[in-house]
């Protein structure tokens, strides 16, 4: 067979291939051990390690009215909402400041609002807004009319066929004391998005 080898390919191949058998069989030429040299690494990566285009890029110290705190976050086109890191959530970094007609029309506005080219704005629950609030706060870059009432999805216990919703202070982070009727046109309107759905009465 050998010789029908150097016959079909040739002298001067056939005594390459030659050599080649004999230095493997010698010991010359090896392929070396097939085990690697030690443990592979891990090469799975927290989140902390993998930069962000939100949060790493665009991180800065805290400060008071800090647009890239450890909790608040400006995103979107012109930084026009807000992350809060705490819960996930996006906010409108300015909330309208004009008293709405009435809850519907505070949630239609919501619904149609398409703040930096995003749609899926809602009316937040009661306590998604109250987690705005408290000693935990510290600074943030919402632009906000304090001293005043925002709408909420939340219908409280026992209000008359669910017509009635609670709103939130944020100068007290304090519910109001008693169900609002969907119809008062005193209460601003403050969108938020992703969690779940407003109210759909």
């Amino acid at each position: 067979m050998f010789v029908t080898m150097m016959e079909r390919a040739g002298w001067p191949v056939a005594g390459i291939l030659a050599i080649f058998i004999v230095a493997a069989m010698t010991g010359v030429v090896s392929g070396g051990p097939l085990d690697p040299p030690g443990a592979p690494g891990p090469t799975m990566k927290t989140l902390d390690q993998i930069p962000g285009p939100w949060s790493r890029a665009l991180f800065a110290d805290d400060g008071p009215d800090s647009c890239h705190s450890s909790r608040f976050l400006c995103v979107l086109s012109g930084d026009t909402a807000v992350l809060d890191r705490e819960t996930g959530l996006v906010w409108e970094r300015v909330p309208s400041a004009a008293a709405q007609a009435s809850w519907n029309a505070a949630r239609d506005g919501c619904r149609t609002l398409a703040l930096g080219g995003r749609r899926g704005w809602r009316v937040p629950a009661e306590e998604e807004l109250a987690s705005l609030f408290g000693s935990t706060m510290g600074g943030h870059p919402f632009t906000l009319t304090l001293s005043t009432f925002y709408w909420t999805a939340t219908t409280p216990p026992g209000s008359s066929s669910g017509r009635g919703v609670l709103s939130v202070n944020p100068a007290t982070g304090l519910s109001s004391a008693s169900s609002i009727p969907k119809s008062d046109a005193t209460r601003l309107r403050w969108c938020v998005r992703g969690g779940g759905a407003d109210d759909p009465l």
